[in-house]
């Protein structure tokens, strides 16, 4: 007995000596980590500062305060050259911020306003982060005006680094300081800055303040406008894209009557993206107008659109620079429910003939989605003959993008147009050298035979669709066999039947082996979607049939095909199947057919 007690004894004294070696030995860690900060090695220093959590867990709120902090203020100039170790200490200052909470976050804010100061934008980016996670933890007034003073030192900064800094902090600050007038000052100098690249950041925040603003937003307008006017197209660029963030915050002022809107948007808004549209000197711009229409139109309403969008729209059309030409056209689909499409339609009927490839593409997208939202009998004297035009266009992406698009034009045009001229267009395209223009045919015969219908379809398209099972080119032969099942819905089941019974017999006849192994692949492909009495009595004894082919490819995809299906195959299939794997297992010269043979065998479906 007193030899157990002894031991139990022993025994918890092992144990608490164990967890204060523990305690000891993570202290001894984390004060190796914090040394470490000051290592002359950059990968030394990079460790401690990822594990800054793992030493303020040890150190505790208090002292993380009163002593790591300060340590990690004085390191910052001694890194400030190193981009990359400031980049990892501004963002882990950031997740800091859930460790100290709300109380003590706001000391985080004297090292990361020193790293804002910072040339590199990545460096002051996760530094301006961070102080936005301190921002929405601060409760006390006291604290939130401590951080507006920061935001504020660094818009009145020497570097134009740190006002950079302000411009994506102010935003955030102006619902947790108290003094509007001085906040407004701020944003209004910061914007009339003499460093353009302060100038482009407040630019780009301009929306971000408007949405904290609230209402009214006059003092973001005014920016707005004269930032539009500045003299760097950077700057210019940036405030455009404000535009509807500013336009949605009007309108959904409750102060104004709906006059009063629309009078404020077309000063403040309209007119100056109008302006922007017609400056010739950057096409840039106006590419960024051509951008935002769809969405601005969309704001707007159909009066301010019909008098400001649509002669936008028609000079953006006929601008001298393809990049704008192309962006405009495809956003005109949603412009177009808002605005007369008459003349807009000539503009781009005209592009049919342009020099740019690009701009026939976006045209080919365009000009078959408009069909939906201009009067039939419009589009088909105007728009259709443009259409088949750009169908024949010497470069294969605009036929391709005619092919992806066309389903919208079928839809609307009506039968007779469809006989008259889709149809000879697509039969030409069957034939296209390129086999991308093929293949855009081919993923488009399911929709076809849903427009025609299964009498037309038959008697237009069956043939052409079933020839390109027997295309030189595989992805076409492969998306015409996955072509057969969505068929089957339209045309129906006994077409479906007739068809993969006479094409895999058609197939394994042939003298290509290109396509005698086609029938396996058409049988895998089918084989869920027909009667299980057809597979086994008409497909599955062709494809058997090929054991002795000359060729191996073949002969192991017999194999792999009786594997996969050896749960749909009759009891006469069986046998027949295994008899088959046997003699190639044993008598094939080839070790891939021999392999696959093998493992069909081993299959329990032909352990019979």
């Amino acid at each position: 007995m007193e030899s157990e007690e002894y031991k139990n004894t022993d025994g918890d004294f092992d144990d608490e000596a164990s967890e204060e070696f523990e305690e000891l030995d993570q202290i001894s860690r984390v004060a190796l980590l914090i040394d470490d900060l000051n290592n002359e090695d950059p990968l030394a220093q990079q460790n401690s500062i990822e594990k800054l959590g793992t030493i303020v867990q040890v150190l505790g709120k208090h002292r993380t305060v009163d002593e790591l902090i300060p340590m990690l203020t004085e390191l910052i100039d001694k890194i400030d050259s190193n981009s990359e170790l400031l980049m990892h200490l501004a963002q882990e200052l950031g997740n800091l911020t859930d460790f100290l909470g709300s109380d003590f976050c706001i000391e985080l804010c004297k090292p990361l306003e020193l790293i804002c100061a910072a040339d590199e934008n990545m460096v002051r980016d996760k530094a301006q982060k961070s102080l936005l996670k301190v921002c929405d933890l601060l409760e006390k007034p006291s604290t939130r005006t401590e951080f507006y003073e920061i935001v504020e030192r660094l818009s009145k900064g020497d570097l134009y680094s740190m006002r950079i800094a302000s411009c994506y902090l102010l935003a955030k600050t102006y619902t947790k300081t108290y003094n509007s007038e001085v906040r407004d000052k701020l944003f209004k100098d910061l914007s009339g800055d003499d460093t353009p690249m302060v100038r482009r950041a407040i630019a780009i925040n301009l929306g971000e303040f408007a949405e904290a603003i609230k209402y009214p937003i006059d003092i973001v307008l005014e920016s707005y406008k004269s930032l539009l006017d500045d003299q760097q197209d950077a700057v210019k660029i940036e405030s455009l894209k404000n535009s509807c963030i500013l336009a949605k915050l009007i309108q959904q002022d409750s102060s104004l009557s709906q006059v009063e809107k629309d009078k404020k948007l077309e000063d403040e808004i309209l007119i100056p993206v109008v302006k922007a549209s017609e400056n010739k000197k950057s096409w840039r711009l106006r590419f960024s107008v051509a951008e935002l229409l769809d969405e601005l139109t969309h704001i707007i309403g159909k009066e301010l659109a019909d008098k400001h969008i649509k002669p936008m729209v028609e000079a953006l059309i006929s601008d001298t620079e393809p990049e704008v030409k192309s962006e405009i056209l495809l956003k005109v689909i949603e412009i177009m429910e808002f605005v007369k499409p008459d003349l807009i339609l000539d503009k781009i009927i005209a592009l049919t003939t342009d020099t740019s490839q690009h701009v026939r593409e976006s045209l080919a997208e365009c000009i078959c989605k408009i069909a939906s939202h201009v009067d039939t009998e419009l589009y088909v004297s105007k728009a259709l003959p443009g259409m088949c035009q750009l169908m024949k266009d010497a470069t294969t992406e605009v036929r391709v993008c005619v092919l992806e698009n066309i389903e919208t034009v079928t839809q609307v045009i009506g039968q007779e147009n469809i006989d008259a001229l889709i149809i000879p267009a697509l039969l030409e395209l069957t034939t296209d050298k390129q086999w991308r223009v093929r293949y855009g045919i081919a993923q488009f015969f399911p929709k076809l035979a849903k427009i025609f219908g299964k009498e037309l379809y038959i008697e237009k398209m069956e043939k052409v669709s079933l020839d390109f099972l027997s295309d030189n080119v595989f992805q076409i032969r492969e998306q015409s066999m996955k072509n057969l099942v969505d068929l089957k819905i339209t045309l129906g089941e006994d077409w479906f039947e007739r068809t993969a019974k006479e094409k895999v017999r058609e197939f394994s006849r042939s003298e290509k082996c290109s396509i005698r192994i086609q029938s396996i692949f058409l049988v895998r492909i089918i084989h869920d979607h027909i009667d299980p009495d057809i597979l086994n009595k008409d497909i599955i004894p062709v494809i058997i049939g090929l054991k002795d082919d000359s060729v191996p490819n073949i002969k192991f995809n017999i194999s792999k095909t009786l594997d996969e299906l050896s749960g749909l195959l009759s009891r006469e299939n069986i046998f027949i199947g295994k008899s088959a794997l046997t003699s190639l297992c044993e008598n094939d010269s080839d070790e891939d057919v021999k392999y696959f043979s093998k493992k069909a065998l081993s299959n329990e479906v032909f352990s019979i």
